[in-house]
């Protein structure tokens, strides 16, 4: 799965996957990213590299004090 997103202005992003009950699978990434668009993928597994279930989750974009949450679903 990848996921774009678009950056207002620089700073720490942090984007996390949780499952529906809000239980972290795994976190995808921690870093400082400039201004601008970006991408990120996830393969599907989860923070010890097991394949996740079939069904939706939910993926958390933190940055400069915002919280955007985007819910996906994994079919495979």
């Amino acid at each position: 799965f990848r996921l774009e997103y678009h950056l207002r202005q620089a700073g720490l992003v942090r984007i996390e996957v949780f499952d529906l009950l809000g239980r972290p699978v795994k976190s995808l990434l921690e870093a400082q990213q400039s201004t601008g668009y970006h991408s990120i993928v996830w393969d599907g597994t989860d923070s010890k590299g097991n394949p996740v279930r079939r069904g939706s989750y939910l993926i958390n974009i933190r940055a400069n004090g915002e919280l955007v949450q985007q819910k996906v679903t994994w079919s495979k």
